[in-house]
């Protein structure tokens, strides 16, 4: 990223936090949160979570994705993003792909996809690719998935729209 574009990104930041701290639908009390219940001490013990997604290396798996963990992927433009995320979506919705293991529970299979970037053609060409990787048959959509393209709204909804769907979702 230039840095004439970290620069416009931080302005843009800026320039909405302004908004919403001006907005007297945003003005309320200071609500005090009691943040001891939040700290995490190496001293105390903490459960391991049910693993969503790991890669077996050697005799331990290696824990990509916990139960209740929501994920975003990030990167440079064209290193491979999609790829990655519909290749560990088909792997979650299929079972197991090469080394890698999804072990979702068979009430909780529901995947939630939302592509907030790429034209519904092209997230109709990766619903195909998940599709031939867990069915071996890209005419078959996966009744597990849901791929959502919202590249057309504008960022505020989009965040609505995810959020609707997340707690829509009973898994």
């Amino acid at each position: 990223m230039t840095e004439a574009l970290k620069v416009a990104v931080v302005d843009e930041v800026r320039s909405e936090l302004e908004k919403v701290d001006s907005d007297p639908d945003n003005q309320s009390e200071e609500e005090v949160v009691d943040v001891s219940k939040f700290e995490i001490r190496a001293d105390q013990q903490v459960s391991r979570p049910p693993s969503v997604l790991e890669i077996k290396e050697g005799q331990r798996p290696s824990i990509i994705a916990s139960r209740g963990d929501i994920s975003t992927g990030i990167g440079k433009a064209k290193s491979k993003k999609t790829f990655l995320v519909t290749l560990l979506v088909a792997v979650v919705l299929k079972g197991a792909i090469a080394n890698i293991r999804g072990n979702l529970l068979s009430s909780k299979r529901r995947v939630l996809y939302f592509d907030t970037e790429m034209s519904n053609y092209h997230v109709y060409r990766v619903s195909q690719r998940i599709a031939r990787l867990v069915n071996d048959d890209f005419t078959l959509h996966p009744e597990d998935i849901t791929i959502f393209a919202l590249r057309e709204l504008r960022p505020d909804e989009r965040v609505a729209v995810i959020k609707q769907e997340i707690e829509k979702s009973t898994d």
